[in-house]
């Protein structure tokens, strides 16, 4: 390829120009047209579905719902790109009415690709039960099938419907953290324990299941998953819902005669932490902090991320 001449000295001369300033010029030049692309970068998240209802009448705990979640910037978003964000509910339980039929779904929660499944339902219904952690009675958790797992199984047994024969205390639903406990005639069955994100600004549990049904325990109840999880009901206690935020499951129903209702599951969230400098126009979410040098978007319902 010929060389290219600048005239430098005067019209009939030509002299090689090798100085870097020129050479480093045109090849911005030339490299810079179209080289330009849109601007990213990267994110922390949790994303967390809502967490399982629990059975009616000595029934198994709700499983936790589906966790997500990087405490390290690793998720990448396009500046000025919008990004939508889902927010699942709890599942809806029958308590406090004596019911006997299963409570309506859970929902799961998602951050553009990202996405977490709902919680487990404690009920007769076996496609309910498995969910991002398991119901109790068997239901099998990380239904999106992620690596790291979104959540743990249910405990392995259950009341089986039956007045006689079955096992007094309800399975637990699974936790993001671990599996639930299972049921027996002299055995406690407890949620599982959830899953701990910095994300917030602080150290959160999430996820944890509910606590089966009691039966035999006069008016003792089971133990709620930490991180949100209800508890069981006894026979003169009722069980609590999943908590809002944290996305327990709820505790299975007892068997007295005012508290057999299943409790709710607890809706889910989507928090995303960012560098506040990487972008003066990030929008989205109800609240909105800052901690040290990042900004914090807390989803408690579904909406918007405008990166």
């Amino acid at each position: 390829m010929k060389d290219l001449y600048f005239n430098t000295s005067g019209k009939n001369t030509k002299s090689k120009e090798t100085g870097p300033k020129k050479k480093t010029m045109f090849g911005y030049n030339v490299l810079g047209f179209g080289g330009g692309g849109p601007k990213t970068y990267k994110v922390a998240y949790l994303v967390l579905a809502g967490g399982g209802a629990g059975m009616p009448r000595h029934g198994p705990g709700g499983g936790g719902g589906g966790f997500r979640n990087s405490d390290n910037k690793t998720f990448a978003v396009e500046n000025g790109v919008a990004h939508t964000v889902t927010v699942g509910s709890g599942g809806v339980g029958s308590f406090p009415t004596a019911n006997t039929t299963d409570g309506a779904a859970s929902g799961g929660s998602a951050f553009g690709t990202l996405q977490a499944t709902a919680g487990g339902q404690g009920g007769d219904n076996p496609s309910h039960s498995d969910g991002g952690s398991g119901a109790g009675g068997g239901g099998q958790g990380n239904l999106g099938g992620f690596s790291p797992v979104e959540g743990h199984d249910g405990g392995a047994t259950g009341f089986n419907g039956s007045a006689t024969g079955g096992p007094l205390t309800a399975a637990g639903g699974g936790g993001a953290g671990q599996a639930g406990q299972s049921g027996s005639a002299t055995t406690e069955a407890g949620g599982g324990d959830g899953a701990a994100s910095n994300v917030s600004g602080s150290s959160v549990q999430y996820g944890g299941g509910g606590g089966g049904g009691n039966a035999h325990h006069g008016a003792g109840s089971t133990t709620a998953g930490a991180g949100g999880g209800g508890r069981g009901g006894g026979t003169s206690q009722n069980p609590t819902e999943g908590t809002d935020g944290l996305g327990g499951g709820g505790g299975g129903g007892g068997i007295g005669t005012t508290n057999r209702g299943g409790a709710s599951g607890g809706n889910g969230v989507v928090i995303i932490r960012r560098e506040t400098a990487a972008s003066d126009t990030a929008s989205g979410g109800n609240s909105t902090t800052t901690s040290g040098t990042d900004t914090i978007h807390t989803f408690n319902s579904s909406g918007t991320y405008t990166a």
